[in-house]
């Protein structure tokens, strides 16, 4: 999509892990909560390895990176003025985008 300075942003696609019986989203395996968040959101994963995330606006501009570690991350989002973002996952080799509303 297009900002107000007419600037395209970068395209997001969300991809699948696949297993034996066919495909399984990593949305079904990464949980964001709560939604809408005010201070802290955590992020809570069945799989047992380290995420790379991404918190975008918007217009695609990142405003937090970090890595999680831990099947349940808490993250603190004080820093993040109040708005609509992207948290973009990176796990075990698939990508999740949730949409995250922070008051």
């Amino acid at each position: 999509a297009q900002n107000a300075a007419g600037e395209w942003g970068p395209t997001t696609s969300v991809s699948f892990k696949t297993d034996e019986d066919g495909l399984v989203e990593l949305n079904s395996m990464v949980s964001i909560y709560p939604n809408p968040a005010t201070s802290v959101i955590f992020i809570e994963s069945v799989l047992n390895e380290t995420a790379q995330v991404n918190i975008v606006d918007i217009t695609g501009r990142s405003v937090k990176q970090f890595e999680t570690t831990n099947n349940v991350s808490t993250v603190s989002i004080q820093d993040i003025n109040k708005g609509i973002y992207f948290v973009i996952i990176e796990q075990g080799g698939s990508r999740m985008v949730e949409k995250l509303v922070v008051e």
